[in-house]
């Protein structure tokens, strides 16, 4: 998952806000119990978010809901709970929070899935063009069509927000929670490529991520066809303030 310095640099951006407290309830739900006061809530989120990222894993929150229905509409519970405490800046930051924690998974996953369907198709694009594909393909998977999604209007809504809160329409939302889960989409659509960037990176020193991917496909594609593809998706996200982050990614890439 990111380091929480980088949910606070994009909290502060994107929301103007950031807490501990927030951070908590999705890395880590037991050390969140701690703070939170309101009985029904600690109630619940000791009971059905267990482990990190449970508040938005719908795998997890399905799997509960089977063997215990009361965990219904959890999400939106503990968003009501957040915003009466800390308004829409709040629930902003905590929307967000899981943005970026998929985000961060979602990367390697597109990545070696889309280059394994490529194989398994038979048809070897270019590495600028499957580098495109990534990247559209992550940014729709991490929100769902963001530019749909977000306006709250059609059937995609509903089915946006079935995935997101699960159980959850979007009549039962508040419209200030409404507006603050818009705010934290929106945000993380116009910072998506610098984030994309900045985890990259991460990724790179903190776990030899972009060696272990290139070595991955090496067989069927070549090691410089997975260097060239990880250099090209560095330099359509890294700007030029993020010069050095790319200078490195290219110097790990190219070791």
């Amino acid at each position: 998952m990111p380091c929480f310095e980088l949910h606070h640099r994009y909290g502060y951006l994107i929301c103007g806000f950031t807490h501990k407290v927030l951070d908590f309830l999705v890395d880590d739900p037991e050390k969140a119990l701690v703070y939170i006061r309101d009985e029904q809530i600690h109630r619940l989120t000791a009971k059905c978010l267990k482990h990190h990222d449970a508040f938005y894993s719908t795998e997890w929150i399905s799997r509960i809901l089977g063997e215990k229905p009361e965990c219904k509409g959890i999400q939106l519970k503990i968003l009501e709970h957040i915003y009466s405490i800390y308004g829409e800046k709040g629930v902003c930051y905590l929307v967000l929070h899981t943005l970026l924690d998929r985000l961060n998974t979602n990367i390697p996953k597109v990545l070696n899935r889309l280059v394994k369907q490529m194989i398994k198709s038979g048809k070897i694009v270019e590495p600028d063009t499957l580098a495109e594909q990534i990247l559209k393909e992550t940014l729709r998977e991490t929100v769902f069509d963001i530019n749909n999604v977000m306006t709250f209007i059609g059937p995609q809504s509903d089915d946006f927000l079935a995935h997101y809160f699960l159980g959850v329409t979007r009549y039962e939302i508040k419209p200030d929670i409404l507006t603050a889960i818009d705010k934290a989409f929106n945000g993380f659509s116009n910072y998506f490529k610098e984030i994309y960037c900045v985890l990259i990176h991460t990724l790179t020193r903190a776990s030899r991520w972009i060696e272990l991917t290139a070595s991955l496909h090496t067989k069927e594609l070549g090691k410089e066809y997975m260097i060239n593809l990880l250099e090209i998706l560095a330099l359509k996200t890294c700007s030029d303030k993020q010069r050095k982050t790319l200078e490195e990614i290219r110097k790990y890439v190219r070791k």
